[in-house]
C-alpha cells in the first residue's frame, strides 16, 4: 500500500511540476523546492526498489521530453533521443519477460 501512495506522490508533483508557473505561487510552492523533492524521490526509489526506480526514470525522461526545444537545446540535449529513450524504457520489462 505504500508502494501506491509514493507512486501517487511522485505522479502528483510531476503534475504540479507541469503547471504553470503563477498556479504554483498561488499556492506558495516554489517550483525549485518541488523539483529538488522529486529527483529525492527518484533517487531514494531507485535505490529501495527496482520497479519503483524504473516508474521514476520513466517520469523524469517523460518530464525531459516534454520541455520547450528551446530550452532543451540550451540544455544541450535532443528532444528526439529521449522520446527514443522512454520508448526504450516502456518496452524494456516486456522484452525482458519473452527471453
Amino acid at each position: 500500500m505504500i508502494k501506491f501512495w509514493v507512486v501517487f506522490l511522485v505522479v502528483l508533483m510531476v503534475l504540479a511540476v507541469n503547471l504553470p508557473g503563477g498556479m504554483l505561487s498561488g499556492f506558495g510552492v516554489n517550483p525549485n523546492i518541488l523539483i529538488a523533492t522529486l529527483v529525492a524521490f527518484v533517487i531514494a526509489g531507485m535505490v529501495e526498489h527496482q520497479k519503483l526506480g524504473m516508474i521514476a526514470l520513466v517520469v523524469v525522461v517523460a518530464l525531459a521530453a516534454n520541455v520547450p526545444a528551446s530550452m532543451a537545446e540550451s540544455i544541450g540535449y535532443d528532444r528526439d533521443i529521449l522520446i527514443a529513450v522512454l520508448v526504450g524504457l516502456v518496452l524494456l520489462p516486456f522484452i525482458a519477460k519473452q527471453f
